[in-house]
């Protein structure tokens, strides 16, 4: 079914910002594909939709097209500049359930090409198990408060305004189940309190914590 797709590797500038995000797509209509990158969807819902977008390389063979993808992605290096919109890099399979396609021989090769290049890179499984351990450390009285705060949610189906206030109660020092960072030797009670002293963006904190790219990044216990 998926032999005959025609994989497409795009570069998405937006016009406004200048921001750039690398993704892929099987869309024919390419150009009107927006990307599915969660901190590149937020940046669109905050900008518009205003966006450029330059074909990079297409191919039939998923393992060359994953090569390629790999190849931009350190090339540009898109996970760790805040120029790009990339969370983890870009590696033509993460999201379009192509994997289950290729054989055992081609499903070795191709993670024997992403473990060389990108050790330590967090998938979204962590990211799931970070959000679940915060929630595991709030107080039994601080779990109560968020429960009855999610009851008046949906009793008043005021869902906009509630989200705004238990946002804004939660917020760096304020979040009970937040944990420490230490950042070029300095402590910070939250990532969001880095945020607004680094003034740099969540996904590029929470990227270097996790790389041994930056010993300087660490999450503390």
């Amino acid at each position: 079914m998926w032999e005959n797709n025609m994989y497409r590797l795009l570069i998405k500038t937006h016009a406004v910002t200048g921001m750039k995000y690398l993704c892929k797509t099987v869309k024919e209509d390419y150009l009107s594909y927006k990307g599915s990158g969660k901190y590149w969807k937020k940046h669109l819902k905050k900008y518009g939709n205003k966006v450029e977008t330059e074909l990079l390389y297409e191919t039939v063979c998923l393992e060359e097209f994953n090569r390629v993808c790999l190849e931009y992605s350190s090339r540009y290096n898109v996970a760790e500049s805040e120029e790009w919109a990339n969370l983890i890099p870009e590696n033509g399979l993460d999201g379009g359930n192509r994997w289950e396609f290729l054989d055992e021989n081609r499903q070795e090769k191709v993670r024997t090409i992403q473990s060389e290049k990108y050790k330590g890179i967090s998938r979204p499984i962590e990211h799931c198990k970070a959000i679940s351990d915060g929630r595991g450390n709030m107080s039994k009285e601080d779990k109560e408060k968020r429960k009855l705060k999610l009851l008046e949610t949906r009793s008043t189906k005021n869902y906009d305004n509630v989200w705004v206030k238990m946002s804004n109660e939660r917020k760096g020092s304020l979040n009970p189940a937040a944990k420490a960072v230490e950042i070029d030797g300095v402590r910070y009670h939250s990532i969001s309190d880095a945020m607004v002293a680094l003034n740099l963006p969540r996904h590029k904190i929470g990227y270097r914590i996790k790389s041994n790219k930056f010993p300087t990044y660490r999450s503390i216990e």
